[in-house]
């Protein structure tokens, strides 16, 4: 197939998954480029087109930069060669003998050839996302995402999706309120939640900012945002005094989500509360203890979180300014790169 249409699957994924465009780009030009560069050196497509190489490539950069490099080589440029005579070999050998697994009857420049490459434009652009969004809505429903999550979801999404939805989607769901299935209301509570006093969406001011919880760690959205079981019920937790980088803030938003699972995975913990327990979106708010070790301290101190300190949850304001200033001095994380090109809360503004 031809390199415009490699580049448009290319430009098409980046678009619909949110991935960077030049690297979805590069990738979906990077096995002609690389028979090129290889041609006197390597007879046929021994590397450049094997549907292995590159799929061995994608999973070794899986939790990397580079995965929509790979991830593009193989949709957006073999998944089109894949209908073209030349096929997609699974490996070539260097006696000319190869084992070709996929091939076509499309010819170059044809019309055919920019039929397939729009439609799978129009596949990675439009159908998919639409049905991670429809994923993404019932999980809100189960409370599993909370609706800031949802909403800068939705902004990735093309505005003609509406059209194939048979209803508007859902607004974001208001702050999860505490109550639990088979009690009556007003009862009193005998289990871990009802012990541990879980503040309500009501709440405001706590009467006890020193109160603490109890929980399981279930995963971690990002750097700052952990999804935890207390008892029966699970919340959503902002680790606060600190804001970690967005995932898209690549690498350091993936590098400080990695390092909270790798922390707090499947753990104990211990969340301390301070006077505001909850924010805008229904989360908890707090300070996460694994064992002795404050986690947001940690994060500040690996150079994968700044310190971002709203009054009048200031209890460790004075302890994370000097975790900012040994992260500095230790050029730990993104210091070693003198700091983020922008803070988390100006990329978010910036993508509103």
């Amino acid at each position: 197939m031809t390199w415009l249409s490699h580049g448009i699957c290319g430009v098409a994924l980046a678009l619909g998954s949110d991935y960077p465009l030049p690297a979805c780009v590069a990738g979906s030009l990077a096995p002609d480029l690389v028979e090129r560069a290889s041609k006197r050196v390597i007879p046929h497509r021994t590397i450049s087109h094997s549907l292995i190489l590159w799929l061995l490539g994608m999973m070794a950069a899986w939790w990397t930069p580079l995965f929509p490099f790979f991830l593009s080589a193989l949709v957006a440029h073999l998944g089109l060669d894949a209908f073209n005579p030349m096929g997609v070999p699974l490996w070539d050998g260097t006696t000319g003998k190869r084992l070709t697994l996929f091939y076509g009857r499309l010819r170059n420049g044809t019309t055919g050839e920019w039929v397939l490459a729009f439609s799978v434009a129009f596949l990675l652009y439009a159908v998919i996302p639409a049905f991670q969004a429809r994923h993404v809505q019932s999980m809100v429903r189960s409370d599993l995402m909370s609706p800031y999550e949802i909403q800068q979801i939705r902004k990735k999404l093309t505005p003609f999706l509406q059209f194939f939805q048979k209803e508007p989607p859902p607004q974001p769901p208001a702050a999860p309120a505490i109550s639990l299935d088979g009690w009556d209301a007003g009862a009193p509570l005998r289990n871990e939640v009802a012990s541990q006093g879980v503040p309500d969406k009501e709440s405001s001011v706590r009467n006890d900012p020193n109160a603490s919880l109890s929980a399981t760690v279930l995963s971690a959205y990002d750097g700052d945002t952990l999804t935890v079981r207390m008892g029966v019920r699970v919340e959503k937790v902002r680790l606060i005094g600190i804001d970690c980088p967005e995932k898209e803030q690549a690498p350091w938003g993936i590098r400080a989500r990695d390092f909270v699972r790798s922390r707090a995975l499947g753990k104990r913990v211990t969340i301390e509360m301070d006077m505001v327990p909850r924010d805008r979106y229904g989360r908890l708010l707090g300070y996460v203890w694994v064992n002795d070790s404050l986690l947001n301290e940690e994060l500040v101190e690996q150079g994968l979180a700044m310190q971002y300190s709203l009054p009048p949850n200031v209890k460790y304001a004075p302890r994370f300014s000097k975790a900012v200033r040994k992260a500095r001095e230790n050029k730990a994380g993104f210091w070693r790169e003198g700091g983020l090109e922008m803070s988390p809360s100006e990329w978010r503004r910036s993508k509103r």
